[in-house]
């Protein structure tokens, strides 16, 4: 049962943050035909996003969420 509701918690807060995702501001610098398939990550919290180049913008990839030091991050 205990594991059950850690699942439902983790799933609860993967989709808070995954929404929220959006909201956090992509890379700082330029995102064109150069750099484009490039990926670079930007930090939030304790955990980080993966952002790609798609040779206009960057876009979203994929969301980390790691412990209060920065460790064992999982992919949300």
């Amino acid at each position: 049962m205990h594991k059950i509701m850690l699942g439902v918690a983790i799933a609860l807060i993967g989709l808070g943050m995954s929404s929220s995702a959006n909201a956090w501001p992509p890379p700082t610098y330029p995102c064109n035909a150069s750099n484009q398939g490039a990926q670079t990550a930007t930090q939030f919290g304790s955990g980080y996003i993966v952002w790609e180049c798609d040779g206009q913008n960057w876009q979203f990839m994929l969301q980390y969420v790691c412990d209060s030091q920065g460790n064992n991050c999982i992919p949300l």
